[in-house]
């Protein structure tokens, strides 16, 4: 945040209050969120065993041992990476973007909004959109494989398709801090337990609207075992 950088005149662009405001956004973002996408991406890991079986191969691969990952062996886990973008997309953290009043009339597609109504975009209607994702409702990580000629190749995929956490100059102030987070938590998982869902536990989950975030509806319960 560089609190201590100075402006053009001389004085602090970043007052003690703003500094504390944004650390606590930041770290916010980087952990509520992360708390409830990792378990998202643990719970579609469960219905999705040929994925969950090549992540494990990959993560034993790339892990030396049971040690927390770094930069190095992140780097050489892409299929960690996709499969915990992939399941931003299915149940994102948020319920959508901030709402905006029109200032002006303003054209969106074949409708004309008039000025002072609200506007909001619903990431999950933009993530289950087939014309930018083929099968929208599979859970496919290899659809983030750009080597493999994924959507995100293929489409020419852009940021305002994939909404998770933002985007744009407002996006999330967290959203890299949460990435890398989650990656290396979910990569210590992944590499000392197995899992899988609880005796009792029901198959499918709905998302519960807790603002500003999308939990699993009364949580989702895991039975997890040592590797």
């Amino acid at each position: 945040m560089q609190a201590a950088e100075k402006d053009d005149e001389g004085a602090a662009k970043l007052s003690p209050e703003e500094v504390r405001d944004n650390a606590v956004a930041f770290l916010f973002a980087g952990s509520e969120t992360t708390a409830t996408s990792t378990c998202w991406t643990l719970f579609h890991l469960t219905h999705n065993p040929e994925a969950y079986k090549k992540l494990q191969a990959e993560v034993d691969a790339a892990m030396a041992g049971d040690t927390v990952a770094d930069v190095e062996e992140l780097e050489r886990m892409p299929y960690l990476a996709q499969c915990f973008k992939e399941s931003m997309r299915l149940s994102h953290p948020g319920f959508a973007t901030s709402l905006k009043t029109l200032k002006v009339e303003t054209q969106l597609g074949n409708h004309k909004v008039p000025a002072g109504v609200n506007v909001q975009v619903d990431t999950g209607l933009v993530h289950m959109n087939p014309r930018v994702y083929p099968e929208p409702a599979k859970y496919n990580p290899e659809r983030w494989d750009v080597s493999e000629g994924g959507e995100e190749g293929k489409t020419g995929l852009n940021s305002w398709a994939y909404l998770p956490l933002g985007a744009g100059t407002r996006h999330c102030i967290g959203k890299n801090f949460a990435y890398q987070e989650a990656h290396i938590m979910l990569a210590m998982i992944v590499k000392r337990y197995d899992w899988t869902l609880a005796e009792g536990q029901p198959a499918e989950v709905l998302q519960e609207f807790k603002p500003p975030l999308l939990p699993p509806a009364g949580g989702v319960r895991f039975a997890f075992a040592s590797r």
